[in-house]
């Protein structure tokens, strides 16, 4: 789709054009998931170039109707998104302070039946909120936030922080070659070693690899 596009939705059953329906989608330049019970749509909207929005719409994954839709205040922007467990919805995000240079990473927890916010907390990295961000991922009973970075002399960094508190629970040094993964229904998370060949699984109880 273009810039001045919306989306359309269909039923993959059919393959009658005149069925597929037209989104009120004012994000357009991001990305799209369904649930995994396909009852909701999650349109993730990133900051591309001037006059592009960041922020997410929550749709009917049915009817495709809007339920919600969140902007993210400028100069903000939102890092990564996605479904949960227990019909929950999270986004990961960052939050400049007013008249300072600093900034703070911000883990929102919503309903995926209303959009309505069930919980917020701010993500510490030790002295503060990391800069530059690679990739953000949570996993799905919302216990666990994996965030990639790069570490003072830009060596690829992995933090492991408690979803409930933002603290940190682990940090090892990591590799940006292979996409951080949570194990299906784990608090388990694969990623490659760094310098070195194969995967390793690590979680926030241990500090070292559970294997590798």
């Amino acid at each position: 789709h273009g810039l001045g596009d919306h989306f359309r939705g269909s039923d993959l059953k059919t393959s009658a054009n005149d069925d597929a329906v037209e989104l009120d989608n004012e994000l357009r330049i991001g990305s799209t998931e369904f649930s995994a019970d396909g009852k909701r749509l999650l349109n993730v909207g990133r900051y591309a170039f001037t006059g592009t929005l960041p922020g997410f719409e929550l749709f009917d994954g049915v009817t495709f109707k809007l339920i919600s839709r969140h902007v993210i205040a400028s100069p903000g922007y939102l890092v990564s998104a996605g479904f949960a467990e227990g019909q929950r919805v999270w986004l990961v995000r960052v939050e400049w302070a007013k008249g300072n240079a600093t900034s703070k990473l911000i883990l929102e927890t919503l309903s995926s039946e209303t959009g309505k916010n069930l919980s917020t907390v701010s993500l510490s990295s030790n002295s503060g909120a990391i800069r530059p961000i690679r990739s953000v991922i949570v996993s799905e009973d919302l216990r666990w936030v994996a965030l990639e970075h790069p570490g003072p002399m830009g060596e690829p960094m992995l933090d492991l922080l408690d979803a409930q508190t933002g603290m940190i629970q682990l940090r090892r040094t990591s590799s940006f070659t292979v996409p951080i993964q949570f194990l299906a229904g784990s608090d388990r998370l694969v990623t490659r070693q760094m310098n070195r060949d194969g995967l390793a699984i690590v979680d926030g109880a241990h500090e070292q690899p559970l294997a590798v």
